[in-house]
């Protein structure tokens, strides 16, 4: 039994040290004893070291955020760069990945519809945020924008989409072969497209009728000969009368 009033061998030490002999289905005293992996009754204490806990179920023992052997077996594996799952821990002892930009990264991969555009860049692929928090993305030539975004793997292949938008964009900087010259107002000037403007009819040119014109000169041709013709026939009339009075 470890001496509680010791000065020599403490308490504490002894504990650590006095490995567990009842079996694991049993009960001891509050960190009476250490854990081992054959004998872990319940109250035992854990190890101090990661490396005794093979073995020692983390129902007894719980996971540690790095250095457990038990991870991927009895614990969650940790977090490797560029694999992560749901699932992984985030290894506090890693010098090359950091655990605050594991749990970013996380967040970033597993709840990112929930995450601002500043804290999750958006993705040229498969963003949920897409049209909301992120510009939409490009869909085809007849719907692009200035604001869309090219997507990666789209059937509206990505380096097309972004050669389309130069010529929205930039189009003054584009040759002629990426951005056919436009109708009107091509910044690139008649040197480059051979634009001519439009100007109006030469003044001196023959006269085209207008046909509305014609058809008023008409109407009032017509109108002339009924006219001189209903004046005839009266004139003969007047005179038939003349004569048989």
């Amino acid at each position: 039994v470890c001496d509680s009033g010791s000065t020599s061998y403490k308490q504490s030490q002894c504990q650590t040290d006095k490995k567990c002999t009842s079996y694991s289905d049993q009960t001891v005293p509050t960190n009476s004893c250490t854990c081992t992996p054959s004998n872990y009754p319940s109250g035992c204490k854990c190890p101090p070291n990661s490396s005794e806990l093979t073995g020692i179920p983390s129902s007894r023992c719980s996971c540690r955020i790095t250095g457990d052997p038990r991870a991927g077996t009895g614990c969650p594996s940790y977090c490797v760069k560029g694999y992560l799952t749901p699932d992984c821990v985030c290894d506090s002892d890693l010098s090359s990945y950091s655990s605050s930009q594991c749990m970013k990264d996380k967040i970033c991969i597993f709840n990112l519809s929930q995450q601002s555009k500043d804290y999750c860049p958006c993705l040229i692929k498969g963003d949920p945020r897409a049209g909301f928090v992120c510009p939409s993305y490009c869909k085809s030539k007849a719907e692009l924008t200035i604001d869309c975004m090219c997507e990666l793997g789209s059937s509206y292949p990505q380096a097309t989409c972004e050669q389309d938008k130069l010529c929205i964009v930039d189009l003054i900087h584009q040759s002629t072969s990426n951005c056919p010259c436009i109708a009107v107002d091509d910044p690139r000037g008649e040197s480059i497209c051979n634009q001519t403007e439009q100007s109006d009819p030469d003044p001196t040119g023959p006269l085209i009728p207008d046909p509305i014109e014609e058809d008023q000169e008409t109407e009032y041709d017509i109108g002339d000969c009924w006219y001189n013709y209903r004046s005839f026939i009266l004139f003969f009339l007047i005179k038939k009368q003349e004569e048989i009075d």
